[in-house]
């Protein structure tokens, strides 16, 4: 349906409308527009990592001794996550004392990684990036070597944005990122919580939370019905964590305010962007799905509300 049917709509409306429907629908740009969603909650966590986790200690103790800690993005996309770690460190006069690697599975996702660094200003060309799926070992990665390039690494921080609850047998994974962390260590995971409820997704529309309980079933039936963002606190303490912590941070979905319109749009990308694999997989007939789209773009509007939960889940390894 195209945007000019809007067109009779307010100047304010029409914005609004604008900004949600137009454009690009690819999954790269979805990406994108969660990352301003996420920037300041990530923000937040990274600072509580380096502070409340003792990380920024444990840095100037590795730059003392001309050494280097190691930090890891596991499915970090063009790297936005990684160039925010870069930039705290920096200010804090950390960044000499840490190695910033990021892998994702996708090529394309590392061959836009490695151009973004050099775009940036200043350019960030000391930012590593690897193509390496996440359900390999580590150690298997070419690029994941210590100095010898031969002896294994141990990281410091590793951080999972939206990756884990995606990964089959994610436990087994999760435990495997967990006993690559080196002593003092620390994970971090951001996932949705897979519920439509006021501790979860409060869709802005009936169709909306219809598309909602399908693809968040089928997330979920990646690890055998499990909520992934609800199990890896206590998973985490299975493997003997110390300073377990699951934080929920409930968005407002409205366009009341920049996050709460890049969540809509987000919203909206991703229900466009994953209608046709829940039609692929029989969830959804071509029909139903049209239909959905369809009084998604007609009964949307500035004033529509919602709420989006995600859950951070914080856990460090013992020295």
């Amino acid at each position: 349906m195209p945007i000019s049917d809007k067109a009779n709509q307010p100047e304010q409306n029409q914005k609004f409308y604008d900004y949600l429907f137009s454009g690009a629908v690819e999954d790269r740009e979805r990406l994108t527009v969660q990352y301003e969603v996420f920037k300041p909650r990530f923000e937040q966590i990274f600072a509580k990592v380096l502070d409340d986790y003792g990380l920024a200690a444990r840095l100037e103790q590795r730059r003392a001794k001309g050494e280097q800690a190691q930090v890891l993005d596991v499915g970090c996309g063009e790297g936005l996550f990684l160039h925010k770690v870069a930039a705290e460190l920096e200010k804090r006069e950390l960044l000499s004392a840490c190695r910033l690697i990021g892998i994702d599975r996708d090529a394309n996702a590392i061959e836009a990684a490695e151009q973004f660094k050099e775009w940036f200003v200043p350019p960030r060309p000391y930012l590593n990036f690897y193509q390496w799926d996440a359900t390999k070992p580590l150690d298997d990665c070419p690029g994941l070597k210590g100095a010898d390039n031969q002896s294994p690494v141990e990281f410091d921080f590793i951080f999972l944005v939206v990756v884990a609850e995606h990964i089959p047998q994610a436990k087994i994974h999760l435990q495997h990122f967990y006993d690559k962390l080196a002593p003092g260590g620390v994970i971090y995971l951001r996932d949705y919580v897979l519920e439509e409820s006021p501790r979860g997704m409060i869709s802005p529309l009936p169709a909306m939370a219809r598309m909602n309980h399908l693809a968040c079933s089928f997330i979920a039936s990646i690890n055998a019905g499990l909520d992934v963002s609800k199990e890896a606190a206590s998973w985490f303490k299975e493997f003997g964590a110390q300073q377990v912590q699951a934080l929920p941070d409930r968005v407002s979905i409205d366009d009341e305010s920049d996050i709460g319109r890049h969540c809509m749009r987000n919203l909206v990308m991703g229900m466009q962007n994953f209608g046709p694999t829940l039609v692929a997989r029989g969830r959804l007939t071509q029909t139903e799905y049209d239909e959905i789209k369809a009084t998604i773009y007609h009964d949307l509007s500035p004033e529509t509300r919602g709420q989006i939960t995600w859950m951070d889940t914080l856990a460090q390894k013992p020295e």
